[in-house]
């Protein structure tokens, strides 16, 4: 058992160090080795948890875009979709550095995994490549983030996380 907590502390540890330097610096600085220094760890140890930064991002997203994954499993807004809207919002000098370069691949990435992980839980088989219509998905969701983030398109978040959840469905059964 106090292995576990152990492996819990310096996995804690990681992405504390890693949400620091993130938050401080921006994704294109942060490395492994940094990351494991911040945390006062070997950079093997590191590895041990996680494939890389692109693997540690891929993890810390997941949960929070995940509201937006289901919007696939709902026929109106989704629970927790307003609030991680409204954090977005609260947070949108941060969010937008994940819309933008590699991070944004990283995200693009995370998002539809999740969205795929839905569709095929929902279709089942299907002649359509559903990587490809979780990637367009994903696609849209994070093009509208971006242009509600950037303030060149404002709505509230009632009506955001609305559009949201019908875009979505909408190409989902096209």
């Amino acid at each position: 058992m106090a292995v576990d907590r152990r492996v819990d502390r310096t996995r804690s540890a990681l992405e504390r160090s890693f949400n620091e330097l993130f938050l401080a610096e921006g994704y294109e600085k942060v490395t492994p080795a940094r990351i494991a220094e911040a945390a006062e760890v070997g950079r093997s140890t590191f590895y041990e948890h996680f494939a890389g930064r692109e693997d540690l991002l891929e993890k810390r997203l997941s949960l929070v875009l995940l509201p937006l994954a289901e919007t696939m499993c709902s026929d109106g807004v989704p629970p927790g979709l307003e609030p991680v809207l409204q954090h977005f919002w609260t947070e949108r000098v941060i969010v937008r550095t994940l819309l933008a370069g590699r991070a944004r691949v990283v995200t693009m990435r995370a998002l539809t995994g999740l969205v795929e992980e839905r569709l095929r839980a929902q279709q089942g088989k299907s002649t359509v490549p559903l990587r490809l219509l979780a990637a367009q998905i994903a696609g849209g969701q994070l093009s509208l983030l971006e242009e509600w983030l950037s303030g060149r398109h404002q709505c509230s978040i009632i009506d955001l996380a609305q559009i949201v959840a019908g875009s979505s469905r909408a190409i989902a059964s096209a």
